[in-house]
């Protein structure tokens, strides 16, 4: 955590140049409907910051490892057993986007006036989205032996997560027919789920079994990454 934080937060126009996409969509799409998605852009971007370092960072931070693979075999052979490892390396990873978590969750909260249930809820699922991506991330980086490989797959499965599906925007505006399929995207079921908190929505019970199907399959992915040692 340490070594992560000194890492992310020595240079500030990193930081910065970090948080300007997400940013910036949230800002085009409402400048666009002249406010009236102002809300679900922020939604947006609340889940871009949730899975965008458990998805990027994580495996081409693992890939590099293991390309360095002097350094790797030092880093293993510290007394951190492996679920410490996972732990704190997808925390550590996650610490730049908690500024702009923090402000998003914050503006959302006072827009659209949460209560204290709610705002529970809407954690709950940024925790969850979180862990999904963080512990696939990990297993990623297990699988990919070339770092230029996971930072090729880490973009591809970001813009494939978080711009195509509705996101950014509501569900409500593509053909009913595929409403119920996109869903199954968790990025496009986490969006739908914190919508729910302030919008009734028909589909809300699905898009939260779906979410939850998710979480137990990041768990079994994560019982894999415990045997980070033995590999």
């Amino acid at each position: 955590l340490e070594y992560y934080a000194k890492a992310f937060f020595k240079s500030k126009t990193a930081i910065i140049g970090y948080g300007l996409g997400p940013i910036s969509y949230i800002f085009l799409i409402s400048i666009v409907s002249k406010g009236k998605m102002l809300p679900i852009a922020i939604i947006g971007g609340i889940v871009t910051f949730a899975i965008d370092r458990g998805l990027a960072d994580i495996p081409i931070e693992l890939s590099g490892m293991r390309a360095r693979s002097k350094f790797y075999d030092i880093f293993l052979s510290l007394p951190l057993s492996p679920l410490s490892f996972a732990i704190g390396l997808s925390i550590g990873m996650s610490l730049s986007s908690l500024p702009y978590l923090l402000s998003l969750i914050i503006t959302l909260t006072v827009i659209k006036q949460l209560d204290f249930l709610k705002f529970s809820m809407l954690i709950m699922v940024i925790i969850s989205i979180w862990t999904w991506s963080s512990l696939t991330g990990l297993y990623m980086g297990l699988k990919i032996k070339e770092p230029t490989t996971a930072i090729r797959l880490s973009t591809i499965t970001i813009t494939a997560l978080t711009i195509i599906p509705p996101v950014y925007y509501p569900i409500e505006t593509l053909p009913k027919s595929i409403c119920m399929p996109l869903l199954l995207i968790p990025t496009a079921s986490a969006t739908y789920v914190i919508r729910s908190l302030y919008t009734p929505l028909p589909y809300r019970n699905i898009a939260v079994i779906i979410l939850a199907l998710y979480l137990l399959i990041s768990l079994i992915l994560g019982v894999r990454v415990m045997k980070l040692k033995e590999e």
